[in-house]
């Protein structure tokens, strides 16, 4: 697991939305969420791990597999 570094809420945030936008492009990609001093991405399957860095901004990255996410109609 990466090594954890102090960023602020709004660090975390601002990176949030940049992560975002730059990682739900990337096929196997299923969301992007704030941890405990780290950035989330939720991924379908390990093989995605390859297509993404170990840190964002210099904040860590933590992978959370989830396997496919489908949307609900509500």
């Amino acid at each position: 697991m990466p090594e954890r570094v102090q960023s602020s809420a709004s660090d975390l945030k601002t990176a949030k939305g940049l992560a975002k936008g730059e990682f739900l492009s990337i096929d196997g990609v299923e969301g992007v969420g704030i941890g405990d001093q780290c950035l989330r991405v939720y991924v379908r399957n390990r093989a995605v791990e390859q297509k993404l860095p170990h840190t964002f901004r210099g904040i860590p990255i933590e992978l959370v597999i989830t396997g496919s996410v489908t949307a609900l109609q509500g």
